[in-house]
């Protein structure tokens, strides 16, 4: 049976496809963003582990520090390949965390999620460094953990609507 172009557009681009890029953009910015903001906001259909007390005060401990690390001159490029590997993996995390709530693969959201992260570290490495000519970096970089966060936490909505 021949699916109507509705359907198809709500399998390939449903709610969780959405979540998943966006957790994946904001992981790409920084790292920690949408796993951390997942665990942080005590989402109830998460794994166990991810639910229990001591969760939301270390994911908030680990992305407080990213976020000061992230400031320091010795950070190291985001675009090495232990960066790009790092927040690869963690949005794919992210993404697979999630319970599916429409038809996506589990594989497909985590695939989204990975492509989104290396996209989104360049895109937005890229652009820091051109706002930096103009304002101070540490200014971009605060704006730049804003948008991040802001990022997981649409994404960490169940059914984030974002159009």
């Amino acid at each position: 049976m021949m699916k109507k172009s509705n359907d198809l557009v709500e399998t390939a681009w449903g709610a969780d496809m959405i979540q998943a890029m966006l957790l994946g953009v904001a992981t790409g910015m920084r790292s920690t963003a949408g796993l951390g903001i997942l665990v942080f906001t005590r989402r109830q259909d998460l794994p166990g582990p991810l639910r229990r007390r001591p969760a939301a005060p270390v994911a908030a401990l680990v992305i407080g520090s990213e976020l000061v690390v992230d400031k320091l001159p010795s950070a190291p490029s985001r675009l090495e390949p232990p960066g790009l590997i790092t927040r690869a993996v963690l949005a794919g995390v992210a993404a697979a965390v999630v319970p599916p709530g429409t038809r996506p693969a589990r594989a497909a959201r985590i695939s989204a999620a990975m492509i989104a992260a290396v996209v989104s570290a360049k895109v937005a490495h890229d652009l820091r460094a051109r706002l930096a000519r103009r304002w101070p970096d540490a200014v971009c970089a605060v704006v730049e953990d804003v948008v991040a966060l802001t990022t997981a936490k649409i994404g960490a909505t169940p059914s984030p609507r974002v159009f």
